[in-house]
C-alpha cells in the first residue's frame, strides 16, 4: 500500500521527534548542500539532518535524471556497502577490500543510532523514492537499503 507524500511526512517526523528538527530551518537549496556532505558529517548531526533531508527530497524531488540534485548521495549513505546486489558494484565504485570494511564498520556505527521506529520511517521513504525518476540509476542501491531499513524496523 502506497504512502501518501503528507502521511510518508508525519511518519518521518513522529519517528525523529526526539531529534528536535523542528527547530533546524533548512530551505531547499540548504538541504541540497548538505545531502552531498551527509557523509562526511559527525554521526549525531546525519542523525538530526537526515529528517529533514529526507522530507525535503519527498516534497522537491525533480523527477528527472539528468538533475537528481545529490539525492543519490543520499540514497549511498543509506545503502549498506557489506550489502551491495551486485558484488561488482562496490569494485565499479573503486574500493579496496579495507576501504569498504572502513565504510561498513563506520556504517554499522551510524545506522546503530536508529530506533526502529526511525529506521521504519526510512525504509517507507525509500519505497516510494523508488519510482523517482531522479534516482533512476540508484534502483538497486534503494532496494538494497530498503531491505536492510526494513529488516532493522522489525529488530
Amino acid at each position: 500500500m502506497n504512502k501518501s507524500e503528507l502521511e510518508i511526512k508525519d511518519l518521518i517526523l513522529g519517528a525523529f521527534a526526539d531529534e528536535s528538527i523542528e527547530v533546524i530551518n533548512l530551505k531547499h537549496q540548504d538541504c541540497v548542500i548538505v545531502r552531498s556532505q551527509l557523509i562526511s558529517l559527525q554521526d549525531s548531526d546525519v542523525k538530526k539532518l537526515l529528517p529533514i533531508v529526507l522530507i525535503d527530497l519527498l516534497e522537491t524531488h525533480t523527477n528527472n535524471y539528468a538533475n537528481p540534485e545529490d539525492s543519490d548521495a543520499v540514497i549511498r549513505l543509506l545503502t549498506p556497502v557489506g550489502l551491495m546486489l551486485n558484488e561488482e558494484s562496490n569494485e565499479e565504485m573503486g574500493l579496496t577490500k579495507a576501504e569498504e570494511e572502513y565504510l561498513a564498520e563506520g556504517q554499522a556505527k551510524l545506522y546503530s543510532l536508529f530506533s526502529s521506529k526511525q529506521a521504519a520511517a526510512i525504509a517507507v521513504w525509500l519505497e516510494t523514492a523508488q519510482d523517482w525518476m531522479d534516482l533512476l540509476f540508484c534502483r538497486d542501491q534503494i532496494k538494497t537499503a530498503y531491505g536492510y531499513w526494513s529488516k532493522r524496523a522489525e529488530s
